[in-house]
């Protein structure tokens, strides 16, 4: 925010004259960096003045030679009347940087004298919210809060004769006349401006405002640091309306570490609530990205075949997998993902993993659930719930970026024991919560007695660990008798961080009951 004071205050008390673009981006029609460019407003600052112009973004700042459009943007926007890459469709880079640059050079095309002192990009949502704080608005004879702006303008735009010039126009007016009215009302309504300050705060943190400026290298950056986890999952709504008001997204990224690496499982789910009875709403096509790290390799499927051929390639420092999305209202779509991550990122004992949070994504939630190998443990962490060797983390509404970073150590709990019972007449079966090992020989550290009756023993035959965790001691001469119990004596057993069973030695009972014997692997 006070980048963005100190830009323009700077500017305005130079001696020079430069340009600051607004733009403003439609959330409900999702795009790369926030949604669709529906109205640019262009500041010409200096010399102790500022003057504005309202840009029409189908009209002279198209007006440019023809420039290649990206492939998906060809493939699912170009048709009879839209022919090139223009300054409304040149977000198309996550990174919020290179869109700008690029909407700059789109702008630079028509007006080559203008030299960019800044530009800031506004997301219909923010527009609702401050609405909410400095309205309500009277526009055309109808009061407008925060609740039914949305309703008011995509009825104005929709409803309108699309054949007739002044019609098509007038619908776009109406965001001059909105934002005059903001304007008013903000100045006036000066008892609000410390809710409206904190807004404004509060908006370059959930990416509702994005602020570039040429030159300076302190602009939000776009990737993972060296050995840090990442995801984003970018979407783009092309000829979908303006559904993404209607759909809601749910993220469920699962991490599992163990001495090979990491093993990253991904889902995410669209749910379509809208109906096409909404405004609006109605049957949705996009197009999603996937940025991971670079040297992710494994499995990348989708579940679900209508979504079409999925595409993986590496691009930066990132791999991408990208792949299309339809379907209509009061459907759901589910995406699944499996892939590895090489040995180093989890060799200091840490994980690093952060999530990029999409702008103009307003219902997502993003459960994060790592597991580590049984004798490991994670350090109490603030960020999230820690269990032993399970680390989770809910976000039900999540709004902006989420960095965690997760030590962990070796386990010093000593090895549980989670079933111990006889599986055939003269087999004891006792299974540990993780892997194993016997001290040295095991003779003389086992004995099988009676519970009734501990004079009463018998000859271990043989002890073996078997799938790691899973202790098999054979008797000999056990009684065919059911419902007798029977004391088994425990010792040298420990985990493979070498810490011993707890007592040691210890003693369990087992049950001679030909109902539970089972045939063991």
């Amino acid at each position: 925010m006070f980048k963005l004071i100190r830009i323009l205050i700077r500017n305005f008390f130079s001696f020079g004259k430069k340009h600051f673009l607004l733009i403003f981006q439609n959330t409900n029609e999702l795009r790369a960096t926030g949604g669709y460019i529906t109205q640019v407003i262009d500041l010409e600052i200096g010399r102790f003045w500022l003057k504005k112009r309202v840009l029409d973004i189908d009209g002279e700042i198209a007006q440019h030679k023809y420039f290649r459009a990206p492939k998906v943007i060809e493939e699912m926007l170009f048709g009879e009347f839209l022919k090139t890459w223009t300054f409304r469709d040149a977000n198309f880079d996550p990174d919020f940087s290179k869109s700008a640059e690029q909407l700059i050079k789109f702008y630079n095309e028509v007006f080559p004298k203008n030299k960019i002192a800044g530009l800031l990009a506004i997301n219909f949502s923010f527009v609702e919210k401050l609405v909410g704080i400095i309205g309500p608005l009277k526009l055309k004879g109808v009061k407008i809060d925060e609740n039914n702006l949305f309703h008011f303008l995509s009825a104005h735009a929709s409803d309108v004769d699309r054949f007739d010039l002044k019609s098509t126009q007038g619908r776009k007016n109406v965001l001059t006349q909105l934002m005059k009215k903001m304007i008013f009302n903000f100045l006036f309504k000066f008892w609000r401006w410390p809710h409206s300050f904190l807004l404004l705060k509060k908006g370059f943190i959930t990416k509702d405002l994005q602020l570039y400026a040429p030159g300076d290298k302190r602009n939000r950056s776009f990737g993972p640091k060296p050995n840090q986890d990442f995801l984003a999952v970018i979407e783009s709504n092309f000829l979908g309306l303006k559904s993404n008001r209607y759909i809601r997204r749910s993220l469920f990224h699962d991490t599992h570490i163990d001495e090979e690496g990491v093993t990253n499982e991904v889902r995410i789910m669209w749910e379509h609530f809208g109906s096409y009875n909404y405004p609006l709403s109605g049957y949705y096509r996009g197009h999603v990205r996937l940025y991971l790290p670079k040297d992710s390799f494994g499995c990348f499927s989708i579940t679900e075949p209508d979504l079409g051929k999925l595409k993986s390639y590496k691009k930066d420092d990132l791999r991408i997998v990208e792949f299309k999305l339809r379907f209509r209202p009061q459907e759901k779509q589910v995406v699944y993902l499996k892939f590895k991550l090489p040995k180093d990122f989890v060799e200091k004992k840490n994980y690093d993993f952060k999530f990029f949070k999409q702008s103009g994504v307003q219902n997502e939630s993003l459960k994060k659930t790592i597991y580590t190998p049984s004798q490991f443990s994670f350090h109490p962490n603030p960020e999230g719930d820690v269990r032993e060797n399970v680390f989770f983390k809910d976000c039900e509404a999540i709004q902006e970026d989420l960095d965690l970073s997760v030590a962990f150590e070796k386990n010093t709990n000593p090895p549980r024991i989670c079933l111990h019972n006889l599986i055939d007449p003269e087999t004891i079966l006792i299974e540990f919560n993780e892997p194993i090992h016997l001290d040295g020989d095991w003779k003389g550290h086992f004995e099988v007695c009676q519970r009734d009756n501990p004079e009463k023993k018998y000859k271990v035959s043989s002890v073996e660990v078997k799938k790691q965790s899973k202790l098999v001691i054979k008797v000999k001469g056990l009684p065919h008798k059911p419902e007798t119990f029977y004391r088994v004596h425990l010792k040298g057993v420990r985990n493979q961080n070498n810490v011993s069973i707890s007592p040691n030695p210890r003693i369990v009972t087992v049950i001679f009951r030909p109902r539970y014997f089972r045939t063991f692997p």
